[in-house]
This record gives C-alpha cells, structure tokens and sequence, in this order.
C-alpha cells in the first residue's frame, strides 16, 4: 500500500475533521494521536504512525511513561512529536487535577486516592507528595521530592510534617508511589 497524506483523504475521514464535525468522544485512540502529531513522517501519514505506536506501546499509559529512547525505535517519531504526545498528556493530567483556587477539598481517603492516582501510578520512580490543608479540607500548598532509592528515605516527609507543627497547616496527608511492585522502575 502507497503512502497518501491525510490532506488527500476524503473531508469526512480526516482526523481533525472527525473531530470539529462528531466531537473528539467519537474518535479512536489512533485518531487523536494523529492530531496530536499532526504531520506524518519517514513515508507514513500521522495515523499511520499513530497506529504503529499503539501497536508498539499497547495502551496509553505506556505511551505515556515510555522514555524518548523508547520512541528511538518507531520511524517517523522524533524529538519533536515525543515532546507534542508528552505535552498533550500532561495537559490531560492537569486538567483532571484542576479545581478552585483553593485546591479540592477531601473528605476520606478515598478522595485523597481519587486526586493523586493519576499522578503516580505510571511513574518509574518514586515520588512523595505532602499536601497541606487548610481548616476546610482543601490543599493550599504541596510539597512534592524525588527520592532517588526507595531505601533511603529523603528529607520531604519531615520537612512536610514539621511545616505542619509551625502551624502552617493543621492537616497533612502523604501519599507515595512505591515503584517496587513494578518490574519496568527505575532505581
């Protein structure tokens, strides 16, 4: 099969037609990768390129946390069209953490999962958040720390829980993403 840029394709079947005309809820994953990439490369149109990375990843959330060595091997897919999948995702992640000025406000700890599941369940490494929260519940400040070995414990525990104790918040939750259950983290 012949290599045919979108531009050549029937009005109905382009992407980012499909998506102005029926609503982006109407199109395949391969689809809005392909708007998100915009253009094609290495002979292959975006879909088709599109395609293959879902093909090659599987599911979005490992196109999500693959590494820009992990992009190397998909012809077609620079530095720039990795920065373009990576900004979109990221985009995604803040608009479902977005909320008021104040910050969500949590109830249980089922709240707190609710809030901080998409932002650490895919990560290679270990990351602690401390939200602090004000006398309603909601985060006014969080503080976030990279530890780079899931033995050693990093100073972002204690420098949260003793922001508490000055009086700075009367409530702090922590909540951590352990990557030792996952075979792909890093140490």
């Amino acid at each position: 099969m012949s290599y045919q840029s979108i531009k050549n394709w029937p009005e109905e079947e382009r992407p980012r037609e499909r998506l102005l005309k029926l609503g982006a809820d109407k199109l395949s994953n391969a689809q809005l990768l392909a708007i998100i990439l915009r253009t094609g490369g290495g002979g292959r149109s975006a879909i088709d390129l599109a395609m293959e990375m879902l093909a090659s990843f599987k599911k979005l959330k490992d196109i999500d946390s693959a590494s820009a060595k992990e992009f190397a091997s998909l012809k077609g897919i620079g530095s720039a069209k990795v920065a373009q999948i990576k900004a979109a995702f990221e985009l995604g992640r803040r608009l479902f953490r977005e909320t008021d000025e104040k910050g969500p406000a949590f109830s249980s700890s089922h709240d707190v999962y609710s809030y901080y599941h998409p932002l650490l369940n895919y990560l290679k490494k270990e990351v602690l958040f401390c939200a602090m929260l004000d006398a309603k519940n909601r985060i006014f400040r969080e503080l976030q720390n990279l530890r780079r070995n899931a033995y050693k414990l990093s100073h972002a525990p204690a420098r949260g829980i003793q922001e508490c104790y000055k009086g700075i918040s009367r409530i702090c939750d922590i909540c951590s993403q352990s990557p030792k259950r996952r075979p792909d983290a890093e140490p």
